[in-house]
């Protein structure tokens, strides 16, 4: 029975997972939030300083990374 529940809690892990790698990806799928965010009149100087307020300058494992542990 405690192998049955173990083997069940390791599926969920490894779902939950998944499913926040997949969403991750299809966000970044969708454009670039920074060019969504910034006001039309925006220059490119702001857009940079944006992306890195956002912290979407940094690798993708790494911003990953931080939306995974907030």
């Amino acid at each position: 029975m405690i192998r049955y529940i173990l083997i069940r809690i390791l599926q969920a892990i490894v779902s939950i997972i998944g499913v926040s790698i997949i969403t991750f990806f299809l966000t970044h799928l969708s454009g670039d939030p920074v060019q969504l965010m910034a006001p039309t009149d925006a220059t490119l100087e702001d857009m940079q300083e944006l992306r890195v307020t956002l912290g979407l300058d940094k690798p993708f494992h790494v911003q990953y990374w931080s939306y995974a542990t907030k």
